[in-house]
């Protein structure tokens, strides 16, 4: 799942976030406009406090077969 559809989906405030994962709304903002990638901690991060539907491979938009 994509950070922003998360987000949108709970009704979860970027700045919420941020402050879960110890980082910036803006950072927040870069990851899920797709700007920028996170770092495998942070990757790890979101993964935690979204109770693991954004997990680290939806960062690349992977696509199974």
């Amino acid at each position: 799942m994509r950070l922003s559809d998360w987000l949108d989906e709970t009704s979860t405030t970027q700045v919420k976030l941020a402050r879960e994962i110890h980082c910036t709304e803006m950072t927040i903002y870069r990851y899920k406009s797709g700007a920028r990638m996170p770092r495998p901690e942070q990757m790890l991060a979101i993964y935690r406090a979204t109770g693991g539907r954004v997990a680290p491979n939806d960062f690349y938009n992977l696509q199974g077969e």
